[in-house]
């Protein structure tokens, strides 16, 4: 056999012996898979890290829409000073351990008429970069919610995100959510001066 493979491949026999013991020789194959782990484990953990912060900032954001739209639609009217502490005081708990400086809410309240045509009755908007809607403008709402003669509360929360470590989202991101819910007490929350 050792012929055979010193004529094909033109290899001593002791050549061929080294081949042969150094494939069998894996005792640096863990080193190596440990070297090219170590070097990937951390930036994994990392992004990781990094996308669950935003989830759990989305999460945040969902739930303070929520909860506004309902704490709203639950009153038969509200004062622009009630909407202020609202997102000073409820929202800022709910946001922990997220600053709010970035954080802004918008709140809406949206009548439907008896064509079908949904616009703004009064908005209110507070933090952050969004600005209040503009009364009478339309309001696109999704399929099932714009019933003929109704009204329902829009809460629009969104918030700037910086990873912590900036490896795999660099750079600033805005996350947004929106809530809606119906009037509880009537047909509509009216804004009072």
């Amino acid at each position: 056999m050792f012929r055979f493979m010193r004529r094909s491949f033109g290899l001593s026999v002791a050549q061929w012996r080294r081949t042969l013991l150094f494939q069998a020789d894996q005792s640096g194959h863990a080193l190596l898979e440990t070297a090219l782990l170590f070097t990937i484990l951390p930036f994994l953990f990392l992004g990781v890290s990094e996308f669950s912060e935003a989830d759990m900032l989305s999460r945040r954001l969902d739930e303070a829409a929520g909860k506004s739209a309902d704490l709203v639609a639950r009153m038969d009217n509200v004062s622009e000073s009630e909407l202020n502490a609202l997102k000073d005081n409820l929202i800022n708990e709910l946001m922990r351990p997220f600053p709010t400086e970035g954080f802004g809410l918008t709140l809406t309240s949206v009548v439907t008429d008896q064509d079908g045509r949904s616009t703004v009755n009064w908005s209110h908007s507070r933090g952050g970069s969004q600005a209040a809607r503009t009364t009478g403008a339309d309001v696109v709402l999704p399929a099932g919610l714009a019933e003929q003669s109704t009204s329902v509360i829009m809460a629009e929360s969104a918030s700037r995100f910086a990873s912590t470590f900036g490896t795999m989202i660099v750079g600033a991101r805005t996350i947004s959510a929106v809530s809606y819910s119906a009037p509880r007490r009537g047909g509509q929350v009216e804004m009072r001066p």
